[in-house]
């Protein structure tokens, strides 16, 4: 079954993504950061990571959102489990300059380069 989609600054969001969205800009939160194609790059200085706890069904999810402050504006990404072990291991902290870039789709999972600049 194919989600329908929904255009948002040339972004393609599912009912999902834009109710995401809708709650951040609400709550006065950053757009989301969804790169389009392989080898985007978002450069920023890390403003928040936090948990955020949801539900789908009865089963809880707990993702992670990262906040940068990026040249053209303040802008927030989930946190991949991908992401999320770069991040240790370069011991990235608030206040830390980084570059998060998009690598591509591998068989099953979203691959990220990080760099600490």
């Amino acid at each position: 079954m194919t989600q329908k989609t929904q255009n948002f600054k040339g972004f393609k969001l599912t009912p999902i993504e834009q109710k995401k969205l809708q709650e951040l800009l609400k709550a006065g939160q950053s757009p989301i950061w969804k790169p389009k194609k392989e080898g985007d790059i978002l450069f920023g200085i890390v403003k928040e990571i936090r948990k955020v706890e949801s539900k789908k069904g009865k089963k809880k999810i707990s993702s992670s959102l990262c906040k940068v402050e990026s040249f053209d504006g303040e802008k927030a990404f989930w946190m991949s489990t991908v992401i999320m072990s770069k991040f240790k291991e370069l011991n990235i902290k608030l206040g830390d300059k980084i570059a998060v870039q998009f690598k591509g789709k591998k068989k099953n999972y979203l691959d990220y380069g990080v760099a600490k600049l």
